[in-house]
């Protein structure tokens, strides 16, 4: 399959596109998880927040786009072990991965994950973490498909 994409650097210019895939992301995972907020009302918020991250954190925002228009993004950060709790003291952490729903199944998630997986081997770490919400099963099959494992499972009960 010829890819009709290219991934490339976040810039300036890609700010309300990305945006605009953060509500589709968040609406998305709202499905499966009914104490999410409305993604029209997180998307300046969360996008601050994780463009900052990466900024902090010595990560990147890359964004898949075809022509001159966004069509995904994966944003990637290191993390630190802190607690010092394991013997990997650094790792990526692969915040979001989303990719507009007319572009799905054509490679443009894998390419936005090997993308970051590459960064963060230049970068001389190893590891790549992400978390994605236990229902989102096409999620997670890709990222089973990609090499990763379920690694830590997260609980929530309501008191």
């Amino acid at each position: 399959m010829q890819k009709d994409f290219s991934i490339r650097p976040f810039s300036e210019t890609d700010i309300s596109a990305v945006k605009e895939l953060i509500v589709v992301l968040q609406n998305c995972e709202k499905t499966f998880d009914p104490h999410r907020l409305d993604g029209q009302e997180i998307a300046e918020r969360y996008f601050t927040e994780i463009r900052t991250k990466s900024q902090q954190r010595q990560g990147k925002i890359f964004v898949a786009v075809t022509g001159t228009a966004v069509i995904g993004f994966a944003c990637v950060w290191i993390e630190k072990d802190d607690e010092t709790i394991t013997d990997i003291p650094e790792w990526g952490y692969l915040s979001d991965v989303i990719v507009a729903e007319n572009h799905r199944s054509k490679g443009v998630g894998t390419a936005l994950v090997h993308t970051a997986e590459d960064f963060i081997k230049q970068s001389g770490l190893f590891y790549l973490k992400m978390e994605v919400v236990d229902k989102n099963t096409i999620a997670k099959k890709l990222y089973s498909s990609l090499g990763f494992k379920p690694h830590e499972i997260t609980f929530l009960k309501k008191l």
